[in-house]
Order: C-alpha cells, then structure tokens, then sequence
C-alpha cells in the first residue's frame, strides 16, 4: 500500500516535469516601448533612414519558422524547439521606430540603405536565442540578443557600435509566455544601451 502511494504521488509530478517538454513552442515577437516616465533626449525634427537585415546563423525550418530557442525538461534536457514565424527583422525595426519616434525622430524605413545617405541607421542581426533555464523552484528563459549598429551622419559611416543585451525571465510553471517576455526584456535592454549612441551621432538641425 505504501509503495502505490509513493508511485501515486510520484507519477503526477513525472508527467509535470516531462508532459508538455516534448512539443515544439511557438513564440510571439512582442515590444512595449520604455516607459513614458524615463527620461528622454531634447526633441529634434530629424528624419532618418532605418534598415534592417538578418546577419546569422539562424536555422529556418521549412514551413515552420526561424528557431530561435530550445524546450527543456525538469532535468534539463533539450526535447524541442522553441521557434517564431514572425519575421525578426520586422520585431527589430519596430523597436527602433518606437524608441526614436518617442525622442523626436521621424523614421523611415529603407532596405537596403541609399549610398551617401544623410541620416542612417544600419542594424545588422548577429544573434538572437533564449535558452531554457530549469531552476529548483522556478523555470527560467535567458535571452541573448546581438545586432551592431552602423550609424551615418551626413553622408559618412559615423559609428559603428556592437550591442549585446540579456533579457532573463522566470516562472513556477513554465510555457511560452515566459520565453517571449525574455525576449521583449532583451530588447528593451537593447534599445537603452543603442539609444544615446544614436543621439550623440546625430547632429541637431
């Protein structure tokens, strides 16, 4: 009697561990712009020219979407993938048009960028992945995310600047949500470091 107790209250928690470990994840691209209340740049009235493109060695399955992460089981043990069928580049330029336009940019995108552009930016994607993070009391998703910015500024290359930000979430239970909140926190933390190196670069009308 014992024994069946024991495999009673044993095999739930197996199945917790493990059920759901096996399936493919998809995940949302999301952004939430920063705060209103942090603080911000002097406003100016300056258009700029954004483009974006993809720069890595992302893996897209047929079908299905870019692979950008791994499902694990309570021991952690990869038993799937965790993949989007947004388009990276999009989630990206949103971020920035969100972020600029909220200090007083007019932005425009424009793949690929015009040579001799007055006013650019050039955002090169080198890595983005989260990787699932098993804890003893919590389920974790830490977010690597790369790009480097190729700033221009009347007509030439001004900086060129290498962005590298984490986004960590965690969770009791685990899932998708966690994973896609990850990614929006790695983007976020993307955009404060990028921010004041686009500003600075950017001469005042």
């Amino acid at each position: 009697m014992h024994e069946i107790k024991v495999l009673a209250a044993v095999i739930p928690f197996a199945l917790f561990m493990t059920g759901c470990a096996f399936i493919d994840q998809r995940l949302a691209l999301k952004y939430q712009p920063q705060a209103p209340e942090a603080p911000a740049p002097a406003r100016r009235s300056t258009e700029l020219l954004l483009s974006v493109r993809m720069d890595t060695d992302l893996q897209r399955r047929k079908d299905v979407g870019y692979i950008i992460g791994t499902v694990k089981n309570g021991y952690g043990v990869k038993t799937a993938d965790a993949y989007t069928t947004d388009r990276i580049d999009d989630w990206i330029a949103g971020a920035f048009t969100s972020e600029l336009t909220r200090v007083g940019f007019t932005v425009r995108r424009l793949d690929p960028l015009p040579p001799q552009v007055g006013r650019g930016l050039q955002v090169i994607i080198r890595r983005i992945w989260v990787e699932a993070d098993p804890g003893f009391w919590t389920l974790g998703a830490i977010t690597d995310l790369t790009f480097v910015m190729e700033i221009y500024s009347r007509g030439q290359l001004a900086k060129a600047v290498l962005i590298e930000a984490k986004g960590d979430s965690r969770t009791m239970i685990g899932g998708s949500e966690h994973k896609e909140d990850s990614l929006q926190k790695a983007l976020q933390a993307a955009m404060v470091q990028g921010l004041p190196h686009i500003i600075a670069a950017m001469p005042a009308d």
